[in-house]
């Protein structure tokens, strides 16, 4: 993960959907690896599951949380 520019930050708590496509994408790789689970099959073997709901969720509960940050300061 790079380092998001202060102002798109900003932008993203303000409510700018441009800015919250930067953030999400920025995080993108990020929230997949939360979202991926390993099962054990049928067959008795590990398999990897990427959860595309879970991962849905998880960006959500980032969009909603992003104007809480307003006392966010430089």
């Amino acid at each position: 993960m790079g380092k998001l520019p202060y102002e798109t930050i900003i932008a993203a708590i303000q409510g700018d959907k441009g800015a919250i496509e930067k953030v999400l994408k920025e995080y993108d790789a990020y929230i997949t690896e939360l979202s991926t689970f390993e099962i054990i099959g049928p067959d008795m073997r590990k398999h990897t599951i990427a959860s595309e709901d879970a991962k849905q969720e998880i960006q959500e509960k980032l969009i909603l949380a992003l104007p809480k940050l307003r006392g966010l300061k430089k």
